[in-house]
C-alpha cells in the first residue's frame, strides 16, 4: 500500500496516496513545494534520460504554456489569476537569463524570450493578490496574447517532439 507521501507518476499526471487522491503535476509540486521543472528533474535523477530527451520534454512543455497563454482571458477564467502567472513561471525563469532547451530553434527562442519579457512586466505590474477580473482589466492577458500566439505558429512549424 502507498503511503501518504508516495507518488506514483503518469504522463501528465501524478498520482498521490493519503489525503489528496489525483493531482496534477503542478499541484503536485505545490504539495513538495518545488516547481514542475525541478520536480521533474528530481524524478529524473534516478532514472537518467539522454539530453536531447530531456531537452524536447521542456520544448513541448513550453508549447503547452504558450497554447495557454494564447487563449488570452479565457485561461484567466479557466485557471485563476495566480495560475496565469504560476503556469508560465513553472517553465520560464522569473528573473535572470533563459537558458532555453538545446532543442529550440533561433526562431522559437527569440518568440519565448519576447513572451518571457512580457510576462515578467505583467508580473511586475500586477499586484500579488489580484482577481481574474482585476488581472483581466489590467489589459496584460490581451497584450500577451498575440504574442504567445505567435510563438505558438513558431514552434508549431516543427510541431512537437516526440517525448518517449
Amino acid at each position: 500500500m502507498l503511503g501518504s507521501s508516495s507518488l506514483v507518476v503518469g504522463d501528465k499526471w501524478i498520482l498521490a496516496a493519503g489525503p489528496v487522491s489525483a493531482l496534477s503535476c503542478h499541484q503536485a509540486a505545490i504539495w513538495y513545494g518545488a516547481n514542475r521543472h525541478n520536480l521533474f528533474k528530481q524524478l529524473m535523477t534516478s532514472n537518467p534520460i539522454p539530453e536531447c530527451l530531456l531537452s524536447q520534454r521542456l520544448r513541448n512543455r513550453c508549447i503547452d504554456v504558450l497554447e495557454l497563454l494564447a487563449d488570452g482571458n479565457e485561461t484567466v477564467r479557466r485557471f485563476g489569476s495566480a495560475e496565469y502567472f504560476n503556469c508560465f513561471f513553472d517553465w520560464f525563469p522569473d528573473e535572470g537569463v533563459y537558458n532555453p532547451p538545446s532543442v529550440m530553434s533561433q526562431d522559437e527562442v527569440e518568440v519565448a524570450t519576447a513572451v518571457l519579457v512580457l510576462m515578467r512586466d505583467a508580473c511586475d505590474a500586477t499586484p500579488l493578490l489580484v482577481t481574474e477580473d482585476e488581472l483581466i482589466a489590467t489589459g496584460w492577458p490581451s497584450r500577451i496574447q498575440p504574442f504567445a500566439q505567435n510563438a505558438l505558429e513558431v514552434f508549431m512549424t516543427r510541431g512537437r517532439g516526440i517525448e518517449d
